[in-house]
């Protein structure tokens, strides 16, 4: 436990001890993992130092785990089982603290290593998936199969040549054919476990398949897609988008929001869009943002219906725009 001041206190650490209001009323537990917007509220409340658990913030378990999620593929690829004990411990912590997470903490904080980001992507995936799972309130059995699955969507990549995986440039037609094959080949190996069953194997099977038919290996549609793997093809896809590839730069959060709802019931399972835009909640009560009238303001409330148009208050007046009742006016950007 350190006592850090507040302006060295950052997204995903984890507080050490209560953190009380001058009158004794508690405004973070011990054991809370910092967003960014609490750090301006406890500032607001002269709040000058806090106490963290400096072995124990989400940052840090969150590239804890990459490594390990990364001696899983490893191993997959030299033996073609999976480390089950290794995917229950992960699991054991990501579903503890999936309810505490700010989810702009993983975009901000990822080590930019190119060669890292199948694991990333499975955590950041995995974290995105149970999050769903929690707000549609799936029992935990069902909790842990959908995060099995989706820690391990991509295991089928364990056989792809890094050298194709990291290919700078536009993949020929027998690269991308190749690399097609990982959900196949991940399908396989979840089922050689001998302890994962069907509807967990086939998220890695079905993954890559569409709402509107045109995805693969099977060339299903809408609800023939096991209902799994309709939610880690929206995380997928967000978390694609939000990264860095070899290939490509990151988009936004917003601009990937807005992608991703702009395919519901094209692509995308359009139910399933919604509730995966509120779980993230991609603008966070408390978050700053730039509206397309130039002006300044911070989400006072979300919109479970529309998750991308919460109520914001304009920050140099008391004027707070409903942004459902507000078609025209739409977030620029996050602040």
């Amino acid at each position: 436990m350190e006592a850090l001041s507040l302006d060295d206190v950052k997204p995903g650490m984890k507080i050490a001890k209560d953190i009380l209001s001058s009158s004794g009323k508690v405004l973070l537990f011990s054991g809370s993992y910092v967003k960014a917007s609490y750090i301006d509220k406890l500032r607001n409340l002269g709040i000058e130092k806090v106490y963290i658990d400096k072995n124990d913030s989400f940052i840090k378990i969150y590239e804890d785990f990459s490594i390990r999620v990364e001696d899983i593929f490893t191993n997959a690829f030299k033996s073609g089982l999976i480390d089950v004990e290794c995917v229950e411990a992960i699991l054991d912590a990501l579903i503890d603290i999936v309810g505490e997470i700010d989810f702009n903490i993983i975009l901000l904080n990822r080590l930019q290593k190119k060669d890292f980001y199948t694991y990333y992507h499975s955590l950041d995936v995995c974290l995105y998936s149970l999050a769903v799972g929690k707000n549609i309130e799936m029992d935990d059995k069902e909790l842990r199969d959908l995060g099995r699955g989706a820690l391990l969507h991509d295991v089928g990549k364990c056989e792809v040549p890094d050298d194709i995986l990291l290919k700078p440039g536009k993949l020929t037609d027998e690269e991308f054919e190749l690399i097609k094959r990982h959900t196949n080949k991940g399908y396989e190996i979840l089922l050689k476990t001998g302890v994962y069953n069907d509807s967990v194997a086939r998220i890695a099977l079905e993954h890559h398949e569409k709402w509107d038919g045109s995805g693969y290996p099977l060339g299903i549609r809408d609800e023939q897609i096991s209902f799994w793997a309709r939610i880690v093809t929206i995380a997928d896809i967000y978390d694609a988008l939000t990264s860095d590839r070899v290939y490509k730069s990151k988009v936004l959060p917003h601009e990937a929001a807005e992608y991703i709802l702009s395919n519901a019931g094209l692509i995308l399972d359009p139910v399933l869009t919604k509730v995966f835009l509120f779980a993230i909640d991609v603008y966070p009560v408390g978050a700053r943002v730039l509206l397309s009238t130039g002006e300044e303001g911070i989400v006072i409330d979300s919109n479970r219906s529309f998750p991308l148009r919460p109520k914001i208050k304009i920050s140099t007046t008391d004027k707070i725009i409903d942004l459902e009742k507000h078609p025209s006016v739409f977030i620029k950007n996050l602040i």
